[in-house]
C-alpha cells in the first residue's frame, strides 16, 4: 500500500521542522513556504492531507488558498494552523472547508499525530460515502450479474485484480459487454484505490495527438491548460476504452511514468490502468510493454451467455420499478421468449434499453407485466416455445442484487 502523503505549507522553518520530526517516517511530506509553492504542488487526489498555515506571507493568504483547494477538490482534507488563532479565525477556517484548526501554541508531536490520523480517517470516510452515493445514483450492482460461467469468472477476476493494485488490467470484449462495470468493481473492491477517483477515457474517435492530450493534458509554454486523465485518476483507477493498439508515443510516455513509481517521490504517478479493447478475439490485443504484472480477461457477448438474460432483464426492470419509473414488476412468458431468441448485437446495453422502453409502454397501460409487444421494434417477437426457467427464481435473485 502506498505511503500516505501530506502537503505542508508554512513559512516558519522552525514549525516545519517540528512537523517533520513528528510525522516523517510515517507519512511522505512535501514542504512549501509560500502561496505559489502551494499552487504549483497541489493537485486533486495527489495528497491525502494538506496542513496549511493561515498566514503564509503578510495576511490571511491561507484562507484564500483553502478556498482554491476546495474548488479543485471539495473533499480534500485540510488542517489549518495559525500562531494568531482566535474564535473568528477558527470559524473562518471551518466555514471555508478546513476539517480541523490547530493553534501553534498548542502544538505537540503527540497532538499533531492524533489530529492527522483523525482527519485522514474522516477524509477517507467522506470520499467513500460520496462514491457509494454516486454508485447508488447510477444503480450499479455490487456484483457482475449472471449465473453463467463467464459471469462467475468475471466476479472472481474482479477480486483478483483488486488485490493487485499495481497490476495492468486488460478487459477485452465487445461494446456493451460490461467492461466498464467490471472495471468499476475492481476499483470499488480495492482497499488502496476505492477512496480515489475512477476515471474513464474512450479513444475510439480520437487521433494520436488527441489521445496524448486526453491522457497527459496540454500546456501552453510552462502553464498547464488542461489536466489529463492520468493526472485526474491519481491514486485511483484509469479505464481506457475502445483503444486500438496505443500509439508508440503514448506507450513510451506510459512506460516513462511507470518507471517513476518510486516511494520517495511524492509526485510519482500512482494509478491502476485498465485497458478495455473492443474485440471478440481475446488474442488479438497487444499489451503495452509496461513493467509489472498483467492480468487479462475476456467478456463474451450476451449471445454466448444467454442463461444470464432473464436475470439481467429482471434486474433492470426491478431497478426501474424501485425508482418509481414503472409499475411493472414481471415479464410475460412471450417477452422472455423474445429476449432469449434475440441476438443482442449491442449486448447488455441493448438489453437495458429494451427493458426501459418496454417498461415505459407498460406504464402507459398501468400494467404490472411487460409483454413481448412492448419490446418492439428493438426485439423481434419470436415464435418459439415458452421458456423452461422459473421466472420467480430470477426475480428473487435480481432483488438480491438491488
Amino acid at each position: 500500500m502506498r505511503a500516505r502523503t501530506i502537503l505542508l505549507a508554512d513559512d516558519d522553518g522552525g514549525f516545519r521542522s517540528k512537523v517533520r520530526g513528528a510525522l516523517s517516517g510515517i507519512y511522505r511530506l512535501t514542504e512549501v513556504a509560500d502561496p505559489e509553492g502551494v499552487r504549483s504542488q497541489f493537485r486533486p487526489n495527489l495528497f491525502d492531507l494538506v496542513i496549511l498555515d493561515m498566514r503564509l506571507e503578510s495576511g490571511r493568504e491561507g484562507l484564500d488558498l483553502l478556498r482554491e483547494i476546495r474548488l479543485q477538490d471539495e473533499l480534500q482534507p485540510v488542517i489549518m494552523v495559525s500562531a494568531y488563532g482566535d474564535t473568528e479565525t477558527t470559524l473562518d477556517a471551518v466555514a471555508s472547508g478546513a476539517l480541523m484548526f490547530l493553534h501553534k501554541s498548542e502544538f505537540s508531536p503527540e497532538l499533531l499525530a492524533r489530529l492527522v490520523e483523525a482527519v485522514l480517517r474522516q477524509g477517507r470516510l467522506e470520499r467513500r460515502a460520496a462514491q457509494l452515493e454516486e454508485r447508488l445514483r447510477r444503480g450499479e450492482p455490487a456484483e457482475f450479474i449472471g449465473i453463467s460461467p463467464a459471469a462467475q469468472e468475471a466476479t472472481r477476476f474482479a477480486r483478483r485484480a483488486a488485490e493487485n493494485p499495481q497490476a495492468l488490467i486488460v478487459v477485452a470484449g465487445e461494446l456493451g459487454s460490461g467492461r466498464e462495470l467490471l472495471a468499476r468493481l475492481i476499483h470499488d473492491r480495492s482497499r488502496q484505490r476505492a477512496q480515489h477517483p475512477f476515471v474513464t477515457l474512450s479513444t475510439c474517435a480520437l487521433s494520436e495527438a488527441q489521445i496524448h492530450e486526453a491522457l497527459f493534458g496540454s500546456v501552453a509554454g510552462q502553464v498547464p491548460m488542461r489536466r489529463g486523465a492520468f493526472e485526474r485518476a491519481q491514486g485511483g483507477l484509469l479505464l481506457i476504452e475502445d483503444a486500438p493498439p496505443l500509439p508508440s508515443a503514448v506507450e513510451a510516455q506510459l512506460c516513462a511514468l511507470a518507471d517513476r513509481r518510486r516511494p520517495e517521490d511524492p509526485l510519482a504517478p500512482d494509478i491502476q490502468l485498465v485497458l478495455a479493447p473492443r474485440t471478440n478475439r481475446p488474442a488479438s490485443w497487444r499489451v503495452p510493454p509496461l513493467a509489472g504484472p498483467v492480468l487479462e480477461t475476456y467478456l463474451p457477448p450476451l449471445r454466448d451467455r444467454r442463461e444470464d438474460i432473464p436475470l439481467l432483464a429482471a434486474y433492470f426492470l426491478q431497478r426501474l420499478r424501485l425508482n418509481g419509473k414503472t409499475p411493472a414488476r414481471t415479464l410475460a412468458s412471450d417477452a422472455l421468449t423474445a429476449l432469449e431468441h434475440h441476438d443482442w448485437p449491442g449486448n447488455v446495453n441493448e438489453l437495458r434499453i429494451a427493458i426501459e422502453l418496454a417498461a415505459l409502454r407498460a406504464s402507459f397501460r398501468d400494467d404490472d407485466e411487460l409483454r413481448a409487444s412492448d419490446l418492439l421494434p428493438i426485439v423481434t417477437v419470436a415464435k418459439a416455445s415458452v421458456p423452461t426457467w422459473d421466472y420467480r427464481t430470477h426475480l428473487a435473485r435480481a432483488e438480491v442484487w438491488l
